[in-house]
């Protein structure tokens, strides 16, 4: 099967995910498909894929989105760079400590809901006036949240993909 028409078909299971109608077998399948299409995203941007991680995990996409993050006390609107399933990366003004968790609240377009919990701090490079930081989430940020996150980081990648 070539690539577009794979893309084509792997679109309506993703439609169809998304709205919960996947029988188990179907799921799994589709599972298998998410990790196939970020292993190739992946390869082509020489991004490693570790023993036992999930590609479809790892995979960003690179958008603005509103990030409210508690620093000092308080709640600090930031912006997004790129976000994962696994975290998200944002410039803040000061680097947040390593050691602690901060809370934050991510809202994603088309959602009712934020998604919250808390953040590690991985690492903070110093630019001018500002840091970039990336963040982990906690284990606070449960499956179904990562799950959306996934979902929103599949739907951007099917966007830019011509089937």
């Amino acid at each position: 099967m070539d690539f577009a028409k794979w893309v084509t078909e792997f679109k309506v299971q993703h439609e169809k995910a998304r709205k919960g109608e996947l029988t188990p077998d179907q799921r799994e399948r589709y599972l298998a498909d998410r990790n196939e299409l970020a292993r190739a995203v992946l390869a082509n941007q020489k991004m490693p894929v570790r023993m036992g991680q999930q590609p479809r995990s790892l995979l960003k996409a690179t958008r603005v989105l509103p990030v409210e993050l508690e620093v000092g006390g308080r709640l600090r609107p930031l912006m997004t760079l790129d976000l994962s399933a696994d975290g998200f990366t944002a410039l803040t003004g000061d680097s947040p400590a390593n050691d602690k968790p901060l809370a934050f609240v991510l809202k994603l377009p088309g959602a009712a809901e934020p998604i919250s919990g808390d953040v590690m701090c991985l690492g903070a490079i110093k630019q001018t006036g500002n840091f970039k930081c990336t963040f982990k989430y906690e284990a606070s940020v449960g499956p179904l949240a990562r799950e959306k996150i996934e979902h929103f980081v599949f739907d951007d990648l099917l966007e830019h993909l011509k089937s």
